[in-house]
């Protein structure tokens, strides 16, 4: 049996890889140490990206890419898919964490998340 991000994957969708090194320790003795929260920024900066990849897929149907009706409803199922996948993995307790340590070192990455975060929840 794959975990749900394991089957996310092999189905082709995005998958928010969440680094472990920080979920041994509060977010208060995490966001102390700056050299991991600059790897947390990174992690951060990466699921901003892949959500905004995910939320910019539109374009591909606006500018007539998808060759049929069949073609566009398969799209849209599999964008439904990707987008409540994005959705579970931000409620993950290891996503909270990660948020928490960010917002407690006062990040300036992660209200740029947030805001996109915000968006498929």
């Amino acid at each position: 049996m794959f975990s749900p991000d394991a089957r996310y994957k092999l189905d082709g969708h995005t998958v928010l890889y969440i680094p472990s090194e920080s979920l041994n320790l509060t977010p208060e003795q995490a966001a102390m140490d700056k050299e991991l929260v600059q790897r947390l920024e990174t992690a951060v900066v990466h699921w901003t990206r892949q959500i905004k990849d995910v939320l910019s897929a539109q374009e591909a149907v606006e500018t007539g890419e998808i060759a049929g009706p069949l073609d566009e409803i398969e799209f849209w199922r599999n964008r439904c898919d990707d987008l409540s996948g994005i959705g579970f993995q931000l409620d993950k307790a290891g996503v909270k964490h990660i948020q928490s340590i960010l917002e407690l070192s006062k990040s300036s990455y992660i209200a740029p998340f947030l805001k996109l975060a915000k968006l498929i929840q």
